[in-house]
């Protein structure tokens, strides 16, 4: 038979045993360290700690690696669930730069393409104009600019073909991106040349 008493952090046990030894337990102590939820507590914001640097090691090894999108990613995640701390606001800083980088070798390469377009379409090498200009567009799709280009060479295209009216629409089409475009203009003056010859 026994009895416990206590609180969180003392306690008191006795016990008795009858029979032939008689035997009393007693133990009385003082219980340390922290409470249960004090402890769950610390755990907790540890766990968070530890899965907010796997978050940021693992966008720092994204980046790394090349894998710039996916740190970008992971980097809006971290601001998302945790904040904006110096570090995270640094490696944002770094693909921000070097995403702009790439965007302007991109658009380096991409007047290199629109040069070599025109170069083509001068040669009256059309298709490879086209091929060209498929090229420009995989390389830097927002480089809206040179897009005229595109209506430039199927209106080229349309006009020999005889095609005027769909010519003339892509024309139109042209001017709208580049208004200023000297070469859609040439092309735009021979159609109507083409058109008053017709009647």
């Amino acid at each position: 038979m026994g009895i416990g008493v206590g609180s969180r952090n003392l306690f008191f046990d006795y016990a008795y045993t009858p029979g032939d030894e008689k035997l009393h337990f007693v133990e009385a102590g003082i219980r340390l360290g922290m409470s249960p939820s004090r402890k769950e507590k610390l755990l907790e914001e540890k766990s968070r700690q530890i899965e907010k640097d796997e978050l940021y090691l693992e966008a720092v090894r994204e980046f790394g690696t090349g894998r710039v999108a996916a740190a970008d990613r992971k980097v809006s995640r971290y601001i998302e669930n945790y904040a904006r701390e110096e570090r995270i606001i640094r490696l944002e800083e770094d693909i921000r730069n070097w995403l702009e980088k790439v965007r302007q070798e991109k658009m380096g390469r991409a007047r290199e393409f629109e040069k070599e377009i025109l170069t083509a379409y001068y040669r009256e090498q059309i298709d490879k104009a086209f091929v060209l200009m498929d090229n420009l567009k995989l390389i830097a799709p927002q480089y809206e600019e040179a897009l005229y280009l595109e209506h430039l060479l199927k209106a080229r295209v349309l006009l020999e073909d005889g095609k005027y009216e769909q010519a003339e629409d892509e024309l139109v089409e042209a001017l709208k991106i580049n208004p200023d475009s000297q070469d859609v203009r040439d092309l735009h003056r021979r159609l109507r040349e083409v058109l008053r010859l017709e009647r």
